[in-house]
């Protein structure tokens, strides 16, 4: 039997011989994992330190204490910085498992096999992992950029998306405009329910309400953005007979979405951030269903009883003679006329914050003007030629007849007319005819015929040039020459542009887009105005927010409404409040209004759309009732007032314009000198493009004041047959 020596190798010289072949193999596998396998397949690198050196040549012959230090040293020489491994592979294995000679030798092989393998799978792992967090790490990058540009879409004013319409979402009543001490607390109590439990649905119940916030508003068609820090006042736009259009919300100055502007799409009453800051309204608004007087009744002309359906239908379609009848609080827009409208409206509210300035105003005194000059006739008119034309056209009508004084109405029907494909044919006061020539041009281009009255067409006509071959005319001969057409004419109808009921009643878009649009500004009025002829454009302006008084919803109650009247025809301030003709002939209904005779030829002044003897009897009874407030002014001071603020604003005013902005003047100045605050409000009714020569008059300082005499004007009371002892039927 072997023993083994002082160094534990091998105690029989003879094992190293017989285990040659199997030494050779382990010596192999061993270089073989450490990297030597390419100097065993090439033989030119078998001088390489790193080669192994031949078996046969090297360890052949040898004792085992030899063939023990060659292995050592080689394999000291050889693995380097592996030596030491190795080395305490060999101890560990020698020491604990008590290996043997060749045994030792296979056992270090195992070993080393089983290291690289382990290193193998432990590196496999290390890969797997490393790609699982890389790719979650970039579904985490992916997923933060994703919310990153959501919150900058959100923030910057990309229009949010457009809500389901909700049919059970209640609509509010009104336009509010409440605060702590002046608010009705059933009204605010329900207003504020309304919003905090739409704003709830919006953006959780954790959330502030809307009403505890600053809200901002996007006032379109004005000057700049205005925002509210409310300080215990609450002032949202949301009435109930408004259309929101597509996208509609409200921003700040920096572009980001309100939170209010949650509430407005669920409320369904948002508002277009496209030039106005609102909507066409969807109804007209009838003043007669607020009134707390019942308006007089027109009279039959031959039986002096009040009028029927029948006594009106040679003159209007049915259908606009039950909106003249009706006590209906609201009337519905059908969607060919807002097709219309929606060309020009809703029109602009502005401040005029530049005239402000050119004043010499304190800044608690603001002036808003509504601006009607964008239509195509340039003038307010258009909002009644439009549904005019588009009923008669449904009742079969073939031609319509109307009047027109300055131009405006007879402009608005002709070029209504070519929107529906109906003739029109105009009688313009013969003073304006002359003076405005262009208003002839643009009512040929629509297609319409116009004539000067009087004219020779009629009989009314040819009797007024007959008794003064030089009569300028006036809007009560051209009113009888366009019912004597009618009513000698197969298939034809009349129009008018002012004085009926239904015609002021079509005006009243103006003055509800005027509450939305105040309210985008955080302001109400204290005092409306409006200029006054017949009463259209001030019943357009006013009436809104008369309703809103009369109902006790006025968000100040103390809001006074002021028609200012040409003193050269002053059918308001000095005219007698009795039934009278509304045209020269007396071929009309006896209307019960404020009068200077239906006789009363007025001086040819240059606001020809103020030249009517009588005003609307709507507005007379609301004068009557102490509801508003009428004041004359002359044509000069008008002319001032209207050019101070074409220099300062911008816009070349009309002669009929030029009133309520000297009315808007006083009241200005008037608050200034007692140091009020006050918000004015007034109707800019019309451009003034077509008016040059009384402008290029005004320049040449050629324009003169007129006050009619007493005695003329008694003269003509005189054929009113109200105050000439005819008994009428009491209403």
């Amino acid at each position: 039997m072997s023993s083994p020596d002082r160094r534990g190798q091998f105690s029989d010289p003879g094992s190293i011989l017989s285990s040659t072949a199997e030494i050779r193999q382990i010596w192999q596998g061993l270089w073989t994992v450490l990297g030597g396998v390419g100097s065993f397949s090439r033989p030119e690198l078998g001088q390489n330190r790193m080669a192994p050196r031949s078996f046969d040549t090297t360890f052949r012959g040898m004792t085992k204490r030899q063939l023990e230090d060659a292995a050592g040293a080689d394999l000291r020489h050889h693995l380097g910085f592996l030596s030491v491994v190795l080395a305490c592979f060999s101890m560990f294995a020698g020491k604990i498992y008590k290996f043997r000679g060749v045994q030792c030798i296979r056992s270090l092989n195992a070993v080393i096999t089983a290291m690289v393998m382990l290193m193998m799978m432990i590196l496999m792992i290390f890969t797997i992992i490393t790609i699982i967090i890389g790719v979650a790490i970039g579904i985490t990058i992916i997923i933060i950029i994703i919310i990153i540009i959501n919150i900058i879409i959100l923030t910057f004013g990309v229009n949010p998306p457009k809500e389901p319409e909700v049919s059970e979402q209640p609509e509010l009543q009104r336009p509010w405009v409440l605060s702590n001490s002046e608010a009705i607390p059933s009204q605010r109590e329900r207003f504020m329910g309304d919003i905090d439990r739409a704003f709830e649905v919006s953006v959780g119940k954790n959330s502030a309400p809307p009403h505890t916030q600053p809200v901002f508003y996007h006032t379109i068609g004005g000057v700049g953005h205005a925002r509210q820090e409310h300080e215990g006042k609450l002032r949202v736009p949301t009435p109930r007979n408004l259309t929101p259009g597509p996208g509609h919300y409200f921003k700040d100055s920096d572009g980001c979405v309100s939170l209010f502007s949650d509430y407005m799409r669920l409320s369904k009453r948002a508002f277009s951030a496209a030039a106005t800051g609102t909507s066409l309204p969807k109804s007209w608004y009838n003043i007669q269903a607020d009134l707390p007087v019942p308006l007089p009744p027109p009279l039959h002309p031959g039986e002096l009883r009040p009028c029927t359906p029948d006594d009106f239908a040679p003159l209007f379609p049915a259908s606009l003679i039950e909106q003249e009848v009706s006590s209906e609080r609201y009337l519905e827009i059908p969607a060919e006329v807002s097709e219309v409208l929606n060309l020009w409206r809703p029109t602009p509210l502005r401040r005029a914050s530049r005239w402000e300035k050119l004043l010499g105003l304190p800044g608690n005194v603001k002036i808003f003007y509504k601006y009607e000059g964008g239509s195509p006739s340039g003038s307010h008119k258009t909002n009644t030629a439009v549904p005019q034309v588009y009923y008669n056209k449904l009742a079969g009508t073939k031609k319509i007849t109307t009047e027109t004084g300055a131009g405006q109405w007879g402009s608005a029907l002709a070029w209504s007319g070519g929107q529906f494909d109906l003739p029109i044919e105009v009688y313009q006061v013969k003073v304006s005819y002359e003076q405005k020539p262009y208003r002839k041009a643009f009512i040929e281009a629509c297609g319409a015929e116009i004539f000067p009255s009087p004219s020779t067409k009629t009989a009314v006509g040819s009797k007024a040039l007959e008794e003064d071959p030089t009569c300028p005319g006036s809007l009560g001969i051209a009113i009888s020459e366009a019912i004597e057409a009618c009513v000698s004419s197969e298939d034809a109808k009349y129009a008018l542009g002012s004085v009926l009921s239904h015609v002021l009643m079509h005006q009243t878009v103006i003055g509800q887009e005027a509450i939305e649009q105040l309210a985008g500004f955080g302001e109400y009025p204290d005092v409306v105005v409006g200029c006054t002829g017949g009463g259209s454009n001030f019943a357009g302006i006013a009436f809104p927010f008369l309703g809103e008084k009369l109902r006790s919803e006025a968000a100040k109650p103390e809001i006074r409404f002021l028609a200012v009247e040409p003193a050269a025809c002053p059918s308001l301030t000095r005219g007698a409040y009795a039934y009278d003709f509304g045209d020269t002939a007396k071929l009309t209904p006896l209307l019960k209004a404020h009068t200077l005779g239906s006789s009363f030829m007025p001086p040819s002044v240059h606001s020809g759309g103020l030249r009517y003897h009588a005003m609307a009897p709507l507005i007379s009874h609301l004068k009557e009732l102490g509801t508003i407030e009428a004041q004359a002014v002359q044509q000069t001071a008008a002319f001032d007032a209207g050019s101070s603020f074409f220099r300062a604003e911008g816009i070349l005013p009309a002669p009929e314009a030029t009133h309520a902005i000297e009315g808007a003047l006083q009241e200005a100045k008037a608050a200034a000198a007692a140091g009020k605050p006050r918000v004015i409000l007034f109707n800019m009714c019309g451009h003034g493009h077509f008016d040059m020569f009384a402008w290029e008059k005004y320049a040449k300082g050629q324009i003169e004041d007129f006050v009619f005499p007493e005695e003329q004007l008694k003269e003509a009371l005189k054929h009113v047959p109200g105050l000439n002892g005819v008994n009428f039927p009491q209403p």
